[in-house]
């Protein structure tokens, strides 16, 4: 079997250069949004903020669309509340659909025959599941427009937008073409963003809120990207590439700094409050313990869950109290679902008639959007209600070929970088597949107790590793087709 070997050139590495940028993109950013407060910027600032940028980034889209790419991702997750909208004078003029014009132009720009660049020059049956996706979505939601006014055709074409962007730098990262360094470049945006991220949420619910002596679960839940339950979504994505990293490294004393910016994302992740994003970690977790070593896997899963049985007062009170609080046997009533706190009795209502109305509509579901509208002919106790399940909502609304496509995509996105884990030497590429497989299974468990793939500045990244990946994957078996250059970088064979 060939594996994609580790390279000693300094072309491939991580330098000091890379850190010292990313930084100087993530931390104006949090410095933002870091009041918590409305910050005003006088329009002419921002104006001017984005001539010099959109300057730098049209230079990239030239000369360095990989150096483009790493500087989106950095941006990305602070879109919902940096949109960069300019006063809303356009509705579509903002920093993501800019930066997704210049990576377009990157791509029709890129020379064919870089040196050391990993192109996927062929579709294969990932891209056409998506594909298949992403049109029957498409028509979906247009048919749906059509219905609406003015205002909700707007907001439909809106949500379009959303489901479509992320995938849309899936194909164009994929288009471009990515070195070796490049790919851990990538690491390290999800890597900073994630940290920076986690330390807004800490810095708010310890300093701004009171911490600890807050009681209340609706106060004391934070609030960085779009809200509380897309924040746990959002650990639960990437916060496995640093578990990921360190494990991969864990013998070497540099790598366990790392513990640090874990400790305080998991007690932002803690913070939500939310009980499907702290399952959806675990999961995530599981996942990169069960790849990295099934040994370990069954030694430390046993033990932590006794240690926690036996001891769960240790564990904090928003995974603690909610979690037990979940389950209660002497809450009265005789069914089981009476034993449920009223948070799960309601998922559990809702997902009853949601599953009653894929029954009557199996095929083409009910519309996009129509789940809130009809469930309330099915549960009248729950009308107006979201799904909270991803999974339900499309198979509610657009049929269940539909959702299996949905599930197609998940769990070929899992495979694939399930199996390239043992396929790759490189220790830094190596970790990032195994920190893809944990985001795979968080995405997936979390987007079970919501809708947590219509949201940009949360699923983005993903979309971008899972480009990375599918060029790693593509690029391991033909590596005996390539040429090595002369830094030790494979070329494609043309």
């Amino acid at each position: 079997m060939s594996t994609l070997t580790a390279t000693e050139s300094g072309s491939s590495r991580l330098r000091a250069a890379d850190a010292v940028l990313a930084l100087a993109v993530v931390l104006p950013l949090a410095a933002i949004i870091a009041p918590y407060r409305h910050v005003h910027l006088p329009q002419t600032f921002i104006l001017a903020v984005a001539i010099l940028g959109g300057l730098y980034c049209f230079k990239l889209a030239i000369d360095d669309a990989e150096q483009l790419i790493f500087v989106f991702l950095l941006y990305i997750p602070f879109q919902k509340v940096l949109p960069g909208d300019f006063g809303g004078a356009a509705r579509a003029a903002n920093f993501t659909n800019a930066f997704l014009l210049l990576l377009s132009f990157g791509w029709l720009m890129r020379p064919k025959n870089l040196q050391g660049v990993w192109r996927a020059g062929r579709w294969g049956a990932f891209d056409a599941v998506v594909v298949l996706f992403l049109a029957i979505l498409t028509v979906s939601m247009a048919a749906q427009a059509l219905r609406e006014t003015d205002e909700m055709r707007y907001e439909t074409l809106s949500d379009l937008k959303r489901w479509l962007t992320p995938v849309a730098v899936y194909f164009l990262i994929r288009g471009i073409g990515i070195t070796e360094r490049t790919a851990k470049k990538m690491l390290l945006a999800v890597i900073v963003t994630t940290s920076v991220i986690g330390l807004l949420g800490v810095k708010q619910f310890w300093l701004d809120m009171g911490g600890g002596s807050r009681h209340s679960l609706e106060e004391i839940r934070i609030e960085v990207t779009s809200g509380p339950s897309n924040l746990g979504a959002f650990f639960a994505y990437y916060l496995p590439y640093i578990v990921a990293v360190w494990l991969g490294n864990f013998w070497r004393f540099a790598y366990w700094g790392l513990v640090i910016p874990l400790a305080w994302c998991m007690d932002a992740l803690r913070a939500t409050f939310s009980r499907g994003a702290a399952v959806a970690f675990l999961a995530a977790v599981a996942a990169v313990v069960w790849r990295r070593s099934k040994g370990a896997f069954l030694v430390i899963v046993p033990i932590t869950g006794i240690l926690a049985y036996l001891n769960p007062i240790s564990l904090p009170y928003s995974i603690f109290g909610r979690m037990t609080g979940t389950y209660r046997s002497e809450r009265p009533g005789e069914n089981l679902t009476d034993k449920f706190d009223k948070s799960t009795q309601t998922r559990l209502v809702i997902w009853r008639g949601g599953w009653q109305m894929i029954r009557e509509s199996p095929v083409f579901g009910v519309g996009y959007g129509q789940f809130p509208k009809e469930i309330g002919k099915y549960e009248p106790e729950v009308a107006r209600m979201d799904p909270h399940n991803n999974v339900l909502k499309v198979a509610a609304e657009m049929g269940i070929p539909t959702a299996i496509l949905f599930l197609a995509v998940i769990g070929m996105c899992f495979w694939r970088g399930y199996r390239l884990y043992g396929r790759v030497e490189d220790p830094l590429l190596r970790a990032m597949i195994l920190g893809y497989v944990g985001s795979v299974a968080g995405l997936f468990v979390a987007n079970l107790f919501g809708s947590r793939l219509e949201s940009e500045e949360i699923t983005t990244q993903f979309w971008a590793m899972t480009a990375a990946v599918t060029l790693i994957s593509w690029r391991q078996p033909n590596q005996a087709e390539g040429a090595t250059g002369a830094e030790g970088e494979h070329v494609d064979a043309q």
